[in-house]
């Protein structure tokens, strides 16, 4: 029986970790910057931009990072909002494309780290309330659903199996592959999920090398 993949994306997978669990006390919306980081990676992944390094000389400083576009490809509703700003400004090297569609829109990153709020909000896994402190200043908070807390509690598990799959390949190449395309975009996660040892490495973002 084929294993359905993870839906969620990198990055409202993060978010969804990062907030408290259903009964407790919400928190503020995390700092955009993590889910902008997650965001980008997985259009990479997906297909949607390649990436091409220049190899330079010591004297001339780091290579540049150029983000061309590709696909297009299928993409979830918030990866396709944050494909559409960042698309206009390629091809360009990746912070310049960065820094022209924030200043264009100086929102974006929190509008980035919304978008993935709401993939997580129209699922009933996250909800926001308002919270007063001493009973006088509201603040609206977030914190997991009692479904929330379940697909929580499956994403730590696929890291887990994830944190063996580099020895699991080499016994069980099949199971190993089944396992790692069912956790979808959580292979893009960092330690944060699975832990430093054992960490299987996630896709690679498809690349160009330019020569000298």
């Amino acid at each position: 029986m084929e294993t359905a993949q993870w839906p969620l994306t990198a990055a409202s997978t993060q978010l969804l970790l990062s907030l408290p669990p259903a009964g407790m006390k919400g928190r503020q919306a995390p700092a955009p910057g993590e889910s902008f980081k997650l965001g980008l990676k997985e259009l990479l992944v997906r297909g949607a931009f390649c990436i091409e390094v220049s190899e330079v000389s010591p004297a001339w400083g780091k290579p540049w990072v150029v983000l061309h576009p590709a696909g297009p490809v299928p993409l979830p509703d918030a990866l396709a909002a944050l494909d559409g700003w960042l698309r206009p400004w390629t091809p360009s090297n990746l912070s310049e494309v960065i820094t022209a569609a924030r200043r264009y829109n100086p929102q974006l990153m929190n509008q980035v780290r919304e978008w993935f709020l709401w993939e997580l909000a129209q699922r009933g896994l996250i909800e926001r309330y308002d919270y007063k402190t001493l009973g006088l200043f509201s603040q609206l908070v977030i914190r997991r659903t009692p479904t929330g807390d379940t697909w929580a509690a499956t994403a730590q598990q696929h890291g887990q199996r994830l944190q063996t799959l580099p020895w699991e390949a080499e016994s069980d190449p099949n199971s190993a592959a089944a396992a790692a395309a069912a956790a979808g975009a959580l292979a893009l996660h960092g330690p944060g999920l699975h832990g430093r040892r054992g960490q299987a490495a996630p896709p690679q973002a498809p690349f160009r090398r330019r020569p000298r």
